[in-house]
């Protein structure tokens, strides 16, 4: 057998199963643990943050980021742990100013069963002579990796609120602070955070407003595009005659809004919550609530289920839409129609026929 060969066999006969059985593992055993672990790492956030505010008083440092980074060294000896650091600027570029290594058993649980069974699965395959057990743990580690998602999805489910706290709040902060989770040296995903104002009018294409909060505000005739406004918070705000092309809604939180004459293109509203919002004579293509949809990186992380509680949306057009498994409460919908789209079963038993619909009512 050739060495490429053997590669394939072992990813579709060894790697593969032996993941597919880890992860069932973990979930299951994480679903028990799961408050256990959320009061843990709070803990941990809570101290270190303390540790942070302390070091900022002393010295006058300003943080904008601390990063949560899983430690694959760690793992590789079956001691999962993270570690996390405090920047004054985009992180990694410069050294940390509070850095503290933190045991995280809560991260990759059955790690050396996963190891055995991924050993068990090459010798009984035949593969030991090509896939070696040093490589074993190399692949292994590759296996954690695919599971990484997971884990940032219930962290930051795990550290909603933690902004609204008063460790929090002791952190003296200019423009953006945010805690991120991902691994060290590589791509971090935002968990939650806290943004100065900013003025959506003028920003430019392709803008970054993530964590930012917006109330009693109006926009009129303006076009946003590839805007990502996730964990954003807009309250009581008017959008008419308004373009949303190819925007990031990801877990952002509207209250009493109201949308008329507004179009959204081609934008994730995954894991959003609207309450007491209405669209009137709007229109809506490709608009999608569910994870990896759009099949792009940003398109992985969300704490939760789209969501429309107490909403109306009237006269309003629903074209290539995926909101199959998006979650209503106390909705209207009148004279809606939609076109090639999958809708939650309530919402598609009260859409109109295409063809009937009455442009004039």
């Amino acid at each position: 057998m050739e060495r490429e060969q053997a590669k394939q066999a072992f990813e579709l006969h060894c790697f593969q199963p032996a993941v597919q059985t880890w992860t069932q593992e973990i979930t299951k055993q994480y679903q028990a643990d799961y408050k256990k672990n959320e009061a843990v790492l709070i803990e941990q956030l809570e101290q270190y943050l303390e540790l942070l505010a302390a070091l900022q008083e002393r010295t006058g440092c300003k943080p904008v980021a601390v990063t949560i980074s899983v430690l694959w060294s760690a793992l590789m000896v079956g001691t999962p742990a993270i570690l996390l650091e405090a920047y004054e600027t985009v992180p990694f570029l410069s050294d940390s100013i509070l850095s503290q290594k933190v045991k995280a058993p809560w991260l990759f649980y059955g790690w050396r069963n996963f190891l055995e069974d991924l050993e068990q699965r090459t010798k009984k395959q035949g593969l030991s002579t090509y896939i070696r057990k040093p490589e074993l743990r190399g692949e292994a580690i590759q296996g954690a990796r695919h599971l990484l998602p997971t884990y940032q999805i219930m962290m930051k489910t795990h550290v909603d609120g933690l902004n609204q706290q008063s460790c929090w709040s002791r952190i003296q902060k200019e423009g953006l602070f945010c805690i991120t989770m991902g691994e060290y040296m590589e791509r971090q995903v935002p968990l939650v955070g806290e943004r100065d104002k900013v003025d959506l009018t003028f920003l430019e294409p392709e803008s970054n407003v993530r964590f930012g909060k917006f109330e009693h505000l109006t926009f009129q005739e303006q076009h946003f595009q590839k805007l990502t406004m996730s964990d954003t918070v807009f309250e009581h705000c008017t959008f008419r005659h308004v373009t949303f092309t190819q925007c990031s809604f990801h877990d952002s939180v509207w209250v009493d809004c109201t949308f008329e004459h507004c179009v959204f293109q081609e934008s994730s509203w995954m894991g959003a919550k609207f309450y007491g919002t209405r669209w009137t004579d709007c229109t809506m293509e490709q608009i999608w609530c569910q994870v990896g949809q759009s099949k792009a990186m940003w398109d992985i992380i969300s704490k939760g289920h789209t969501g429309l509680y107490d909403c109306l949306l009237e006269k309003t057009k629903l074209i290539s839409c995926q909101w199959k498994n998006i979650r209503l409460r106390n909705c209207q919908f009148l004279h809606m129609q939609s076109k090639d789209s999958q809708l939650n079963q309530e919402m598609e038993g009260q859409m109109e026929p295409w063809e009937d619909m009455d442009e004039s009512v």
